[in-house]
């Protein structure tokens, strides 16, 4: 798929999903490839850097794993296998080659890992792969996601801290932006959104506001992004036709009666360009236009996710990438 002596330089665009345990990040992963693509639960789950390649074939499916020096290729393979060679220490990294229908029309190579979480009370492991793995990180996007119920808990400051340290060092080079993730589990009668994302904007700010002062970063310099990644992963798993658990249908049906609320639109409380806003804008008032559905009405619910607004973000940030001259 690629040289991996290449991996770590600027000839692979790299898109980093980092967080602690239990942030929701392998959801998040999950619901911009669409379905149960990786293991996720209320526990640790990616215990090694899961990698996956975008391919502009959109009925590719691959498996490469590493088991020490050697590499072994599976054409056919289900989240079954894939969560069997997570668990295996033997097995080092996973890269899969597949289509990531959010990408659009890219000449170079995307790659976009999901990395352990850094706070595992099981395995020290996890948090040593990660953190080898920012330390070699020279250029690309990293998505920080942030657990909107668990703000600035010990273990989340001392890895942004090292995150942002390193987005520093690469002077431009590599780019951060942040999700923030699980707001759909709050009472917006008792808490705005706006509340939220402020206490977010104040936790970064005590992260930066250490740092050497001839950086001149402040909150402010950095982009923002409420989600509801879960219920973003149910409705593309509606799409597909692919089953949903109970549990999955009743949160659906709970976010469906937040169609009408702004307050629950959390891509209008998102950090994006007037290019983005005004896609987003867009393709709401076509929706808008077509009537009532369960088909329109899925898709605007998905909207007000915030994950696309996260997707479109994405999307020029790997255009500036494809843009640049070899």
């Amino acid at each position: 798929m690629f040289s991996m002596s290449d991996f770590f330089t600027g000839k692979i665009f790299k898109i980093s999903v980092i967080a602690t345990v239990s942030s929701g990040k392998s959801t998040f992963v999950n619901s911009i490839v669409g379905t149960d693509f990786l293991p996720s639960a209320n526990e640790a789950c990616t215990s090694k850097l899961i990698t996956l390649i975008h391919s502009n074939n959109n009925k590719e499916r691959s498996l490469i794993f590493q088991r020490k020096d050697s590499y072994q290729k599976i054409d056919d393979f289900n989240v079954s296998l894939l969560s069997q060679l997570n668990d295996d220490p033997a097995v080092n990294n996973i890269f899969i080659k597949c289509n990531l229908p959010f990408i659009r029309g890219v000449t170079k190579p995307v790659a976009f890992i999901d990395t352990p979480g850094v706070n595992n009370s099981l395995s020290d492991s996890h948090g040593k792969t990660t953190y080898d793995y920012i330390n070699k990180l020279e250029s690309g996007l990293v998505i920080y996601v942030v657990n909107a119920t668990q703000i600035g808990i010990c273990d989340d400051r001392q890895l942004l801290d090292k995150v942002i340290d390193r987005v520093i060092e690469q002077g431009g080079k590599l780019k951060i932006i942040f999700v923030v993730n699980k707001v759909d589990e709050f009472d917006f009668d008792k808490e705005l959104l706006s509340e939220v994302l402020a206490d977010v904007r104040s936790y970064i700010n005590d992260c930066v506001m250490y740092k050497p002062r001839f950086i001149h970063i402040t909150a402010d310099d950095f982009r923002i992004f409420p989600v509801s990644s879960i219920t973003a992963k149910v409705i593309r798993k509606k799409f597909l036709n692919a089953p949903t658990t109970r549990f999955e249908n009743k949160l659906l049906n709970k976010a469906m009666t937040f169609l009408n609320d702004e307050h629950s639109h959390f891509e209008r409380f998102a950090s994006l360009s007037a290019r983005c806003r005004h896609y987003t804008e867009d393709r709401l008032a076509e929706f808008s236009y077509m009537g009532s559905s369960d088909f329109v009405d899925l898709n605007e619910l998905l909207i007000h996710t915030g994950i696309p607004a996260v997707e479109e973000t994405i999307n020029e940030y790997i255009s500036a990438f494809d843009s640049l001259k070899d």
